[in-house]
């Protein structure tokens, strides 16, 4: 069976399919209280054209993975659907129309179209998976010779490192290094950085007391209260007479 044929009988159902679903639906728009039926059959009608279309491209495609069977079967499909098409292009007649009683059998031809249609989709499925599998085998087989090739480059390669590790008798001394010694905690205190002897007005215990602890005669911290009241009216005595003294020297250089 010729596969051009094939493709030509399903392109000329599915175009004919089309063109009856559009007749179905230009009468559900003009004809008042037409009969619900024509609008659902309408619809599984231009279903069933689109699922012929894919079958078309796929068979396009795909001609030379068609067995003789399979063509036979989509010939099969082809004749029921055409059956199909001329009965409901009978009941779409103007004589006819108006006759509810012929649309009493439309539940029977929806599901002659549903069958057709769940026909065809499994068609369209197996030579679909037909085509993938040819074309997977034979970009395998394309790449099979180069990789081949590769393997063959790579396994002569590792055998060539292992020979010349198996020749190599040089010995090289491997050179003996210090191992670098482990951290270790030391009681060694460092220098601050600001030490408090160079803070201006700071006087270190040193200064202030000899080592048997007694007051050096630089200076004299006054540790009683007594001691600290006459220091305290010493003070302010000093701070008077030289007030005074001050006065005096001024009144001399006025009067002279």
């Amino acid at each position: 069976m010729d596969p051009l044929s094939v493709q030509a009988s399903v392109a000329g159902i599915a175009t004919a399919g089309a063109a009856l679903a559009n007749t179905l639906f230009r009468l559900v728009r003009t004809v008042r209280h037409a009969p619900r039926e024509i609008q659902s059959v309408a619809i599984e009608m231009s279903s069933l054209a689109s699922t012929l279309e894919h079958l078309h491209d796929v068979l396009a495609t795909g001609a030379s993975c068609a067995k003789p069977s399979f063509l036979q079967g989509v010939e099969a499909v082809v004749a029921n659907i055409t059956s199909t098409q001329d009965e409901i292009s009978t009941m779409i007649s103007n004589e006819t129309i108006f006759e509810r009683l012929r649309w009493m059998k439309a539940a029977g031809i929806l599901s002659d179209i549903e069958k057709h249609r769940v026909t065809v989709t499994l068609q369209t499925s197996i030579l679909s998976a037909a085509i993938l599998v040819k074309s997977t085998t034979t970009h395998s087989s394309a790449h099979e010779r180069p990789e081949n090739r590769f393997r063959i480059q790579a396994e002569s390669l590792i055998q060539a490192g292992q020979v010349s590790l198996e020749h190599d008798n040089r010995y090289t001394r491997i050179p003996r290094q210090r191992a670098p010694s482990p951290p270790f905690r030391t009681t060694k205190r460092l220098p601050s950085p600001v030490r408090r002897s160079e803070i201006p007005g700071h006087v270190w215990p040193e200064d202030l007391f000899d080592r048997s602890g007694a007051p050096t005669t630089g200076a004299r911290n006054p540790s009683s209260p007594e001691e600290r009241r006459r220091s305290s009216r010493k003070s302010v005595s000093d701070t008077e007479r030289e007030e005074t003294d001050y006065a005096d020297a001024r009144d001399s250089k006025t009067n002279a």
